[in-house]
């Protein structure tokens, strides 16, 4: 158990933003295939989390779907270690379906940090963590099943029960975390675009 993989998670509803949030579309392609393209870069194993199959329509990926003993994101990081677990890896790094601009290095400075410390790695800046950009040791399984069956459901919370790290990135690459959750946020994105701030 050496290979880190990857989940996409998308999961999520996206009733802020009009539902299928995956699915919008900027700079002429979809959320979902911005976050998958980085992904596809890393050649490391890849899946897509999501609350029912189908939920993102066609992609390039495989798909898992939530387990059953959580919701909300939590329950996509449960089925995330069933799925590192039967493929015998040592963890995965989470990227959120909603975030098209994360940084190329996202995936190597997180595992970097998981193998430094045994403990879970989570991305933050400027006093600000994202907690969907996260890095999972399998050997969290257990400890996040107690936490699901204690009813709980706060990744911000899962990872301070798992004892995670922080990884910080410099305050100059803030819109490489920027999280589109409604129209203005995809709005703003594309001026990112326009502006050649980030990579599309």
């Amino acid at each position: 158990m050496v290979e880190f993989g990857v989940i996409i998670l998308a999961g999520g509803d996206g009733t802020r933003i009009g539902g299928r949030k995956a699915e919008r579309f900027l700079a002429g392609k979809r959320l979902i295939d911005h976050v998958s393209a980085l992904v596809n870069g890393l050649r490391v194993p890849a899946v897509i989390n999501v609350r029912q199959r189908g939920q993102v329509g066609k992609t390039c990926l495989p798909e898992i779907t939530d387990h059953p003993a959580a919701e909300g994101p939590l329950a996509g990081l449960l089925a995330g270690m069933d799925w590192a677990l039967a493929n015998n890896l040592a963890g995965f790094v989470t990227y959120p379906c909603d975030s098209p601009f994360l940084p190329c290095d996202l995936f190597l400075r997180l595992v970097a940090a998981v193998r430094e410390t045994d403990c879970p790695a989570v991305a933050a800046q400027q006093g600000a963590s994202y907690p969907t950009s996260a890095a999972w040791p399998s050997t969290c399984q257990g400890t996040l099943r107690k936490y699901a069956l204690e009813g709980r459901r706060s990744l911000h919370g899962a990872l301070e029960r798992c004892r995670a790290v922080q990884v910080e990135w410099s305050p100059d690459r803030s819109a490489e975390f920027m999280n589109i959750n409604t129209m203005e946020d995809l709005l703003t994105a594309e001026h990112v675009v326009q502006s050649g701030t980030c990579r599309t």
